[in-house]
């Protein structure tokens, strides 16, 4: 059975205003895709006119043993407008990123023999590359929450 350790519990970006929710969807897809993730979305749910929630889960194996994962959560409460002829929406957008590292995801080290093991090896054997790779999924997780910082920040829309 596969173990999981939590790295970020919870990283969030509150906006209010006018924004392209289309854009930022296509911007963090492919900026996870770029640090290898392959990006599966779990849910997409609209409730109403003004509600939307967008759940991924982006995982990246780094070996047979191990893998991040990356879930991310977008809920909008926004009305759908157009300026320049582009769908856009105003409101507000709530961006949550939560990470972990899955060790032993294949289920390899089944049977309470080779968990005892497996204990043993990630405590002492590999403890130190398990706090680099640690260190890695944080930098990549705050990568990712500073780009949707920086692209709702950066993005002004006028209804001029």
């Amino acid at each position: 059975m596969s173990e999981t350790n939590y790295v970020i519990d919870k990283l969030e970006v509150k906006f209010d205003g006018i924004f392209s929710l289309d854009d930022l969807y296509h911007i963090l897809k492919e900026f996870l895709e770029q640090y290898k993730y392959t990006v599966t979305e779990k849910a997409f749910e609209e409730k109403g006119k003004e509600s939307l929630t967008v759940k991924w889960k982006a995982n990246k194996v780094i070996d047979e043993y191990t893998q991040f994962i990356i879930k991310t959560s977008m809920k909008c409460n926004a009305q759908l407008i157009e300026i320049k002829n582009k769908q856009l929406y105003q409101g507000s957008l709530t961006f949550t990123l939560k990470s972990q590292i899955e060790k032993d995801f294949q289920d390899m080290w089944n049977g309470p023999v080779k968990q005892f093991i497996r204990g043993i090896y990630d405590k002492f054997i590999a403890g130190d590359r398990f706090e680099k790779l640690e260190a890695e999924l944080k930098d990549e997780s705050y990568a990712t929450i500073e780009k949707a910082r920086q692209y709702l920040n950066m993005k002004k829309f006028r209804k001029d």
